[in-house]
């Protein structure tokens, strides 16, 4: 548990933990309330069993003086007031405190879910090589409500040990034996409710954390390919392995709730048995039944309260146990990345060299292999791109062309070797990038050409301007809603030719001088291909074009051609195609 609220404690920020910390103060004066509201019992039901309580103890006689509302024949009905007075008060009280507690698991639940979200959108691009987008799904949404129901349950234990401690202390003053032996019997009861139960609950919660992602695995993936899914008729395939690992995780659960109902009925069974008993042996030893009867009164309201909290306490502990891999899984998370390298991305540095030809893009000595491989893809490889020209980078698949453009891009980092701009006036070129299939939101055509800026802060006379360079604005002055045409999820509504000149409008938009398009025209038709070759070339005489191809017609637009192979760029001076 100390390890627990060690990493609970990382993950909430100062303010938190202050918050926190007034949380429990709050708890201490609730406690006392629920104690006053039990040890009252006690003088009401002497009061009721002793008419003449007021004349012979002198602790009642002393408040019958001191307050004058309160005369000898009506201190009864000053009891039941004033244990009326305080369960309002004290219930209200709870009510609020209930309140404090739920803002507070509202705001570590937004906090957290938003940390992740962050966490997850600024680790390095490496990263996302060698994870599972499902797994991190399941972190940022899945695992953070699992850890914000830790913090409830620790917050559930703190106050119920906080009123158990009041109570136990209140009715110990009353009877000290009676409550030596309903402590005992409760710690006895929770200790082995925990050793029973604990292991179980944790190794459930392990498995259905791996059944959850598998299941989002394949919802993902059946919702991405729809379009396959349905021409191979394959929708039973993908449904039926979703509801095989519903059905495991539907089995989980069961057994889960079924281990978080055996405390209460177990501390319920042991402790109502335990009092009962020692009442049975209080009135066979002969005791008056006057005698015992107000402390047995107050035990039983003690224990009305200290059972639940019992239960309370143990369920409270096995979730705890139950939600612990996902507690691990996003402290790991952050800790693994606490090493990450920083990247700067989307731009190019410029330097100035005199010895070199100017306005040209210079690789030099760049060398790269995957963190996870041993091959190296690049290796000490070297070449030139004059700038506002188009150069084609060729090589058979698996060589390394979409490794060199993230390179360029700053999404990879080389292990040894340099990229650079020799150009004088300028501290650094931004990148554009298209790939095949241009991302696309759910948004506006404005919306995706000015991606990233809200809508006030849309230039329209700029995103024409764009639209226009990329041979669209006419296109879009024919629409009826114009620029705010919705284009539907990933630019469904457009035809692809469209979709990759709006993802060059996009990097026209950021300034980009630089374009770097991977298989621009792979997907799309011949004459939608030349349009946007075309655009290209256009485009070229103030912009620079680094284009990944294989096709014939793409490449014979290109100014400069390179060929990827053997780990090298090699230029290209005859035609291969």
């Amino acid at each position: 548990m100390r390890e627990i609220c060690k990493k609970i404690a990382v993950l909430l920020k100062p303010d938190q933990k202050k918050h926190l910390f007034l949380l429990f103060f709050a708890m201490l004066l609730g406690a006392f309330l629920e104690t006053l509201s039990v040890t009252l019992v006690v003088p009401m039901i002497q009061a009721i069993l002793d008419p003449d309580l007021a004349e012979k103890n002198r602790y009642v006689g002393a408040i019958c003086t001191k307050l004058p509302m309160v005369c000898r024949d009506s201190f009864l009905a000053f009891c039941i007031g004033a244990l009326i007075l305080v369960y309002i008060i004290k219930n209200l009280y709870m009510f609020w405190e209930q309140k404090l507690c739920a803002g507070f698991s509202s705001d570590c639940s937004r906090r957290l879910k938003n940390r992740m979200t962050d966490f997850y959108m600024h680790r390095s691009y490496e990263h996302f090589l060698t994870t599972n987008s499902n797994d991190i799904f399941q972190l940022i949404v899945n695992d953070t409500s699992a850890v914000v129901s830790i913090i409830q349950a620790i917050l559930t234990i703190l106050t119920e040990s906080v009123i158990a401690i009041f109570l136990a202390a209140a009715i110990f003053l009353i009877n000290p034996f009676m409550t030596i032996w309903a402590v005992f019997t409760m710690t006895v009861v929770v200790a082995v409710i925990l050793a029973v139960i604990r292991p179980r609950t944790g190794e459930i919660g392990n498995q259905e954390i791996q059944h959850n992602i598998r299941r989002n695995s394949w919802l993902i993936q059946g919702l991405r390919g729809i379009k396959e899914i349905k021409t191979l008729r394959t929708e039973d395939y993908i449904v039926n392995h979703i509801e095989r690992e519903a059905e495991v995780i539907c089995r989980l659960e069961c057994r889960n709730a079924v281990y978080a109902s055996i405390p209460r009925m177990f501390v319920e069974t042991v402790c109502i048995c335990s009092m009962l008993g020692y009442l049975y042996l209080l009135v066979m030893s002969g005791v008056e039944l006057e005698q015992v009867l107000p402390a047995v009164s107050a035990f039983a309201m003690a224990a009305v309260k200290l059972m639940p909290a019992a239960v309370r306490i143990s369920a409270a502990v096995s979730l705890i146990h139950y939600r612990k891999k996902s507690l691990d899984r996003i402290t790991g998370a952050l800790e693994d990345a606490s090493d990450e390298r920083c990247h700067v991305y989307g731009s190019i540095p410029c330097r100035t060299v005199e010895h070199e030809m100017t306005d040209m893009l210079y690789m030099k000595d760049l060398s790269y292999r995957y963190p996870s491989g041993s091959r190296w893809i690049l290796e000490h490889a070297n070449a030139a791109f004059p700038l506002e020209q188009i150069t084609c980078i060729i090589g058979e698949s698996g060589v390394g062309k979409t490794t060199l453009a993230d390179l360029l891009l700053g999404l990879l980092t080389p292990e040894s070797g340099e990229i650079y701009v020799n150009t004088a006036g300028k501290k650094e070129v931004k990148v554009g990038y298209i790939p095949q299939n241009s991302f696309m939101l759910d948004d506006s055509i404005k919306g995706n050409i000015a991606f990233g800026l809200e809508n006030q802060n849309m230039d329209e006379k700029k995103v024409m301007e764009c639209l226009q360079a990329v041979g669209l604005d006419s296109f879009i002055k024919s629409l009826p809603d114009g620029l705010d045409t919705q284009i539907g999820e990933g630019g469904i509504r457009l035809s692809g030719g469209q979709r990759q000149r709006l993802g060059i409008a996009r990097a026209i938009y950021r300034d980009c001088d630089f374009f770097i398009l991977d298989e621009p025209t792979a997907a799309l038709d011949k004459d939608t291909e030349f349009i946007v070759l075309d655009t290209i070339r256009e485009m070229a005489k103030k912009r620079t074009f680094l284009i990944i191809a294989h096709n014939m017609y793409t490449i014979e637009a290109c100014d400069v051609v390179y060929e990827v192979a053997g780990g090298t760029l090699v230029p290209v001076k005859e035609k291969k195609w």
